[in-house]
């Protein structure tokens, strides 16, 4: 991708400010993205507390999947349905 320099002659500032409300935009962004980052690692950090239990309904399948491997679900591999999944894991975790 070509790279064009842009001329300050050619777009003089009328503001006095120069590039200072892009920069600012720069700014806002990279706070922002750090702030994201922040979230997500604090979402998955070990030994943290909810404050409310996960529904299995709110689950995707793939969690759903993780956790019945997890409590060795009995021929998790062979369940493709959703609420099969759900209730296997129940009776899996029931059973312990």
């Amino acid at each position: 991708m070509p790279h064009y320099e842009r001329r300050a002659d050619l777009y003089p500032s009328t503001s006095g400010q120069g590039d200072s409300v892009l920069d600012d935009d720069e700014d806002a962004m990279d706070e922002a993205a750090q702030a994201l980052r922040e979230a997500e690692v604090e979402a998955v950090q070990p030994g943290k507390p909810t404050t409310e239990p996960i529904r299995l309904e709110d689950m995707g399948i793939d969690e759903l999947r993780a956790l019945a491997a997890k409590l060795d679900v009995p021929n998790r591999g062979a369940i493709t349905e959703q609420d099969r999944l759900i209730a296997a894991i129940r009776e899996r975790s029931q059973a312990d």
